[in-house]
C-alpha cells in the first residue's frame, strides 16, 4: 500500500473517534441502563435527522468532487494544448529556415539556437507561473546562452518593472521571427508564416486559463459547511449505530466505515481541487518541462533536416498494398500463419522457394484448359511401381510477372539482395512476411486462371464459327456425303473437318490475345481456303458423275 499521497492518515482523524464514541455509548449503557431514555438519545432512532443531515452532506460531497475533477482535467488539457501549440510554432519554424540552410548555414544556426532557448524559458517561466509554490525552479535549454542584453532585460521586466516573463518572451519570439523573415532565414510566404503566430498566441491563451484554474479557488464557505457536517456526523452517526446495534464491536465498526468513507471523500476533492501544487496528486509540472525540452532538443539534431524516401523494396502496386491489407484483416489468418510455418519447413527441407504452390498451380491450370489437352494430367500422390523409375512431374515455366513477383515476395520475407536471393543463400524467411507474400502470389495466379478460361471460352467460340461457316459453303457432289454412296464405302472428311478434329496445342501461360487463339485461327482460315479450291477443281470421275473423291480427301 502506497502512503505517499494517500488521504486515508487524514480521514482516520474523523473515523476514529466516531468509532470510539459508538464504544462508550455503549458501555454506558451497560452502567447506566436509562441514560440512553432520560437524555432522549432513543429520539434519534424515529426521527429523520440524521437521515436529513447524511442526504445533504452526500449532496455537497458529490458536487465538489464534480467540480474537483473538472478542474483536474481542465488543467492537464490545457497545459498539453500549450505545449502542443508552442512545439508546433518552433517544429514550423525550424522546418522553414531549412530553404536558407545552404545560403545562409551561420544565421540559421544562429536563429534556430536563439528559438529553442526562447521556447524553453518561456514554457518553463509558464508552469513556474502557474505554480503553487515558487520554490522550485525548471530546467531549461541553456538559458545562459542568450545574450547579455536579452538576459538584463528579462531580469528587469521581473523586478523592476514586475512585468509577466511570459508575455516577455511570447513577445521577443515574435520579434526574432520578424526580424528572421526580413533578413531571408524565413522563405516562406506571409499567409503560411502567419500560422506560427496563431499557434503562438493560442499556447498563451492556455496557458492564460490554467491560471484561471489556479486563481480560482473552491468557495471557502462551502468548503466549511462541508467540514462542519463531517464533525456533526461524528457524534450522530455513534449516536444512531448504537441504537440500532448492541455489539460494541459492529456498532464501532460500522462508525468507523461511514465517517472514513465521507471524510475520504472530502479530502479527494481537496486534492484535485488545485492540480499545479508540489503534492504526489498534483500535475507533473517537472515533467512536463523535460517533455518538452526533449522535444526542442530534437529539433536541433543534426537529421532534423532529413527527407524521407521509398527504398527500393518499396511496393507500389494499389492491388498488392490492398491484398496486403485485407490479409492482414482476414479472420483466417491463424490458419494460413499455421499452414504457412509446415509450407516453410517443408520448403526448407528440399531448398526451394515456392515451388510446392507452383506445382498446385500447374494441376489447376491443365484443369481448367482440360478441353485443349489430350490426356489428363496425373497427381503428384500417385505412387509409381516398385523398381520403376518415373520422372519427375514436369513444372510449367511461370511468366514474367509470377516470377518477378516471387522474386519480390522472397525479398521481402528475407531482406537480402537480388543476388543472394536467386542464389539460394538468403538467411531464414520470416513466417508472416510469405504469408503475405503467398497471399499475393495467389491472387496473381487467380487472374492468370481468368484468363486461361477466357482463352478457352474464346476457342469455343471459334469452334461454333467453324461449323457455321462449313454449314453454309456449297454441297458437294459426292455420293457419299449425299447419302448415295454405295454399301461399305466410308465417307472421307473434308479439309475443314479435319482441321477441327485436330487437337489444339496447349496454350501454356500466354497472354490473352497470344499463342493458341492466333493460331487456331490461322489454321482454320488455311483450311477453309484449300476445302474451297479443292471443290472447284475442274477433275471429272471415272463415271462422268461429278469431282473424283480423291480430289477432296487430299490432305492439305
Amino acid at each position: 500500500l502506497q502512503s505517499n499521497g494517500s488521504v486515508a492518515f487524514r480521514a482516520l482523524f474523523f473515523a476514529i473517534p466516531a468509532a470510539v464514541v459508538a464504544v462508550l455509548l455503549l458501555v454506558l449503557d451497560d452502567i447506566y441502563p436509562d441514560l440512553r431514555v432520560e437524555s432522549g438519545m432513543d429520539d434519534v432512532r424515529e426521527s429523520q435527522t440524521w437521515t436529513v443531515v447524511t442526504v445533504v452532506v452526500i449532496a455537497m460531497l458529490s458536487f465538489r468532487i464534480r467540480q474537483a475533477w473538472a478542474r483536474f482535467w481542465e488543467a492537464t488539457g490545457l497545459l498539453h494544448m500549450m505545449r502542443g501549440e508552442w512545439y508546433d510554432s518552433a517544429s514550423c519554424l525550424i522546418t522553414f529556415s531549412r530553404a536558407a540552410l545552404k545560403a545562409k548555414p551561420a544565421e540559421v544556426a544562429e536563429f534556430r539556437h536563439t528559438l529553442i532557448r526562447c521556447m524553453s524559458l518561456c514554457h518553463g517561466c509558464a508552469l513556474q507561473e502557474i505554480k503553487e509554490s515558487n520554490v522550485h525552479a525548471f530546467d531549461t535549454i541553456d538559458a545562459m546562452g542568450l545574450d547579455e542584453a536579452t538576459l538584463r532585460w528579462l531580469k528587469d521586466c521581473q523586478t523592476k518593472h514586475h512585468f509577466n516573463r511570459v508575455e516577455i518572451l511570447v513577445h521577443m519570439t515574435q520579434v526574432l521571427v520578424t526580424k528572421a523573415h526580413d533578413d531571408g532565414i524565413l522563405k516562406i510566404p506571409p499567409p503560411i508564416l502567419s500560422r506560427v503566430y496563431q499557434t503562438l498566441s493560442r499556447g498563451f491563451v492556455n496557458l492564460l486559463n490554467a491560471k484561471k484554474i489556479s486563481d480560482t479557488r473552491f468557495p471557502f464557505p462551502f468548503a466549511q459547511l462541508i467540514a462542519g457536517f463531517l464533525l456533526f456526523h461524528v457524534i450522530i452517526t455513534p449516536v444512531m449505530i448504537t441504537t440500532l446495534v448492541s455489539s460494541k464491536a459492529f456498532a464501532a465498526l460500522l462508525s468507523f466505515v461511514m465517517l472514513f468513507g465521507m471524510a475520504a471523500l472530502n479530502l479527494v476533492a481537496s486534492e484535485l481541487e488545485n492540480p499545479f501544487g508540489a503534492d504526489q496528486n498534483d500535475l507533473p509540472l517537472a515533467h512536463f518541462q523535460n517533455e518538452m525540452n526533449d522535444s526542442l532538443m530534437m529539433l536541433l539534431h543534426p537529421n532534423t533536416d532529413h527527407v524521407p524516401s521509398t527504398s527500393r523494396r518499396c511496393i507500389t502496386s494499389f492491388d498488392m498494398l490492398m491484398d496486403g491489407r485485407a490479409s492482414r484483416t482476414t479472420i483466417e489468418r491463424s490458419k494460413r500463419s499455421i499452414a504457412a510455418e509446415s509450407w516453410i519447413v517443408a520448403m526448407e527441407s528440399d531448398g526451394s522457394m515456392g515451388r510446392p504452390i507452383m506445382q498446385d498451380f500447374s494441376c489447376l491450370s491443365a484443369c481448367s484448359v482440360g478441353v485443349a489437352t489430350s490426356q489428363p494430367s496425373q497427381t503428384r500422390e500417385q505412387t509409381p511401381p516398385s523398381g520403376i523409375a518415373v520422372p519427375p512431374t514436369p513444372v510449367a515455366p511461370l511468366p514474367p510477372e509470377a516470377q518477378e513477383l516471387e522474386l519480390k515476395a522472397r525479398l521481402l520475407a528475407t531482406g537480402s539482395s537480388p543476388a543472394k536471393v536467386l542464389a539460394k543463400d538468403e538467411p531464414a524467411p520470416d513466417p508472416h512476411a510469405l504469408v503475405a507474400s503467398m497471399d499475393r502470389l495467389n491472387s496473381t495466379m487467380q487472374l492468370w486462371v481468368q484468363r486461361l478460361e477466357q482463352q478457352v471460352a474464346d476457342m469455343d467460340y471459334q469452334r461454333v464459327v467453324q461449323q457455321q461457316l462449313r454449314s453454309s459453303l456449297p454441297t458437294s457432289v459426292d455420293p457419299v456425303r449425299n447419302g448415295n454412296a454405295p454399301s461399305g464405302v466410308a465417307a472421307s472428311p473434308s479439309v475443314v473437318e479435319k482441321k477441327a478434329l485436330e487437337p489444339v496445342p496447349s496454350m501454356g501461360y500466354g497472354r490473352a490475345g497470344e499463342g493458341s487463339i492466333s493460331s487456331a485461327s490461322e489454321a482454320f482460315q488455311d483450311a477453309m481456303t484449300q476445302d474451297a479450291i479443292a471443290q472447284r477443281a475442274p477433275s471429272v470421275r471415272a463415271d462422268g458423275k461429278g469431282p473424283p473423291r480423291a480430289a477432296r480427301s487430299t490432305p492439305p
